[in-house]
């Protein structure tokens, strides 16, 4: 049985892929561990790039390869989603020391120009393809 518009089924929360084409091997995501926040703020995507660029510094020194930085769009008028407007990935070769660290200090950085709401942080590794250096016992 379809759930469409026709059985009078809402679907809330439902999720928005954004599809990128690659224009050249730089802008793959290929990292072996990313770190990845979510997060609401009253600032500009400009405001928060400002920020980053004064971080870059602590970030190479950390061993992150590649930040990105990324807002949703406005709502699909039906299906509408609860997820933070803001994500922010950083990129690693090798297994992060204190990815958590770099997150929070960015956050303060970002709250004490306005008000930071709603923070999501996820930390993993890439599993498959296998991944481009071997950690230790894994």
């Amino acid at each position: 049985m379809s759930l469409g518009r026709r059985s009078g089924v809402k679907r809330h929360a439902a999720s928005h892929t954004l599809a990128l084409k690659a224009t050249t091997p730089r802008d793959l995501l290929d990292a072996d561990w990313i770190t990845v926040a979510r997060f609401d703020s009253l600032t500009t995507p400009g405001d928060i790039g400002s920020i980053l660029a004064r971080e870059v510094d602590d970030w190479n020194e950390a061993g992150v390869a590649t930040v990105r930085l990324g807002t949703r769009t406005t709502d699909h008028p039906i299906y509408t989603t609860d997820r933070p407007h803001f994500i922010l990935a950083l990129e690693w070769l090798a297994q992060p020391i204190d990815g958590d660290a770099l997150i929070a200090g960015l956050m303060r950085a970002i709250d004490a120009s306005t008000s930071v709401s709603r923070q999501i942080i996820f930390q993993g590794q890439r599993l498959f393809p296998w991944p481009n250096v071997a950690t230790v016992g894994g």
